[in-house]
């Protein structure tokens, strides 16, 4: 399997795992841009060995100066057997909720374009942890959809200032992760070509290296049953 073809499927699957099922047929024909790789590493020493906290941040446009901040998700990966994916909605939060953290308050990035180190100190302050985050925009999270299911999709892309737009943010994105969750068995047959060059460095960022994903899909793939997947608005 090349470069393009896997960190294509691993990349989608983490966001919406359905989808790097369907990538994982794909026939790479050109070359993948270098993933685009942070230090930033706030994992929690408790977290399990055969577990791994995946924090996917949706933005309005990475091209931007200052990108705006959209949703958080942790996505909590347990290897085991079948492996389960569990998405569970950070931010907004619909209003009334206990303990919302502000994430929006203290999101930023460096001067490389990744997450700073105020945000990492905020969010572990609010006992966030992670072993890796996708930084994704919605031109490559729409780019991404319509490649693996053949559909538009109509997210909100800027951040809600109230309460009917967070529920907007909160119900859009949690269906689009439950159509993917629902797609694992019919999206397995899409060989078109990913441009891989229109999107890194521009629209999507990682902490992970090439070698962080191989290694974790491997892991992922070991079990002898299709992972389980879930999603928690």
């Amino acid at each position: 399997m090349n470069k393009a073809r896997l960190l294509l499927l691993l990349i989608t699957f983490c966001l919406c795992a359905a989808i790097g099922y369907m990538i994982a047929n794909e026939v790479g024909q050109n070359p993948l841009p270098p993933t685009s790789v942070s230090n930033a590493s706030p994992a929690n020493p408790a977290t399990p060995q055969n577990q791994e906290n995946i924090l996917i941040l949706h933005v309005d446009d990475l091209t931007s100066q200052t990108p705006r901040l959209v949703s958080v998700w942790m996505a909590v990966v347990s290897y085991s057997d079948p492996s389960v994916i569990f998405f569970k909605s950070l931010y907004p939060r619909p209003v009334g909720d206990q303990g919302v953290i502000p994430f929006d308050q203290f999101f930023s990035l460096d001067g490389g374009r990744h997450l700073s180190a105020n945000f990492v100190s905020n969010a572990q302050a609010y006992n966030i942890h992670w072993n890796g985050y996708f930084l994704i925009d919605q031109y490559a999270i729409s780019s991404m959809y319509a490649y693996a299911l053949g559909s538009s999709i109509d997210l909100f892309n800027e951040p809600a200032t109230t309460p009917d737009q967070i529920q907007i943010v909160i119900s859009k994105e949690t269906g689009l992760l439950q159509a993917a969750c629902n797609s694992i068995p019919t999206i397995a047959n899409n060989n078109r070509v990913f441009h891989w060059s229109e999107f890194i460095p521009r629209h999507f960022r990682t902490q992970y290296s090439f070698e962080d994903l191989v290694f974790n899909w491997d892991r992922l793939i070991s079990a002898n049953n299709s992972p389980h997947c879930e999603v928690a608005p």
